[in-house]
């Protein structure tokens, strides 16, 4: 999919200004519409959702708790890792809560 927009850039020879942009837009638009590119396949990921989690009851609330319940491994030790990213795009290359343990 990648590709497919990187050409669909190069053929309007846009910029990263609002006009390149624009076209492409107006591109997408018409390919949705007529069912060349599914909805799912473009997600913005520069906006974000903010609201507090909620639960249907008390019970739902505990099993989310106990589900995502994760030990701090990092308690104590001598180092602090963190990961960092300067691309937005390569954030799906990492999982959002690498797996590390602690030696």
């Amino acid at each position: 999919m990648t590709a497919y927009l990187t050409s669909l850039i190069k053929r309007h020879r846009s910029t990263k200004a609002e006009s390149g942009y624009a076209k492409v837009q107006t591109d997408l638009t018409l390919m949705r519409r007529a069912g060349e590119l599914p909805y799912g396949w473009l997600a913005d990921n520069t906006r974000w959702q903010r609201k507090p989690r909620s639960f249907n009851g008390g019970e739902e609330a505990l099993e989310d708790t106990a589900r995502l319940y994760r030990k701090n491994l990092w308690m104590g030790a001598d180092a602090y890792v963190e990961i960092w990213l300067q691309k937005d795009a390569l954030s799906g290359s990492f999982p959002s809560h690498p797996r590390m343990t602690c030696r």
